[in-house]
């Protein structure tokens, strides 16, 4: 900012021009405030976001634990025998323990079996029944003969249904 005043002589006339220059730090400041407003408001609003998506993704791991829970104590719990299989390699995924207590094997004997292992058919019977269940959306049912751990043959009647997990697709099985 710069000002302008007249000197006078002794005498009273004019005798100069006096300019006075001042900085004016005033514009210079408002600039520093609005750039430091704006990097609290940007770090308020980044934090306020990861506590946010800190809260939703604990909130939504609880939720996934609850309906995983309440799964897990539909399968284990029921009183038919449940087995998740994979079609390309009839591979048992799953069982739940009523299939384990109806059989004799243990959760760890169930993951190294196939249905080769458990059904008492030819491989060419389970594989043609197998491509039925699997063709189609819809449950299909069957009355088939199945290996006990201990050998005797047990005679299942055997619902499947074709599911999708992920990307794979997986036949459900209520025995």
């Amino acid at each position: 900012i710069a000002g302008y005043d007249v000197l006078q002589d002794i005498q009273g006339d004019p005798a100069m021009l006096l300019r006075i220059d001042a900085p004016r730090p005033v514009y210079q400041q408002g600039q520093a405030i609005l750039i430091t407003f704006g990097a609290v408001i940007l770090v308020m609003g980044l934090l306020a976001g990861v506590i946010i998506g800190a809260y939703q993704q604990r909130l939504l791991l609880s939720r996934l634990e609850k309906a995983e829970d309440r799964h897990r104590a539909v399968v284990e719990q029921t009183a038919e025998a449940f087995l998740l299989i994979d079609p390309e390699d009839m591979q048992v995924i799953d069982a739940n323990r009523a299939f384990y207590r109806l059989f004799g094997f243990s959760p760890h004997e169930m993951s190294k079996l196939t249905l080769y292992d458990l059904d008492s058919g030819s491989r060419r019977e389970i594989d043609a029944a197998w491509r039925l269940a699997c063709q189609g959306d819809q449950q299909s049912s069957s009355s088939r003969q199945w290996r006990h751990n201990d050998g005797h043959v047990v005679d299942v009647e055997m619902g499947a249904s074709p599911i999708t997990l992920g990307k794979r697709k997986l036949m459900s099985c209520v025995v």
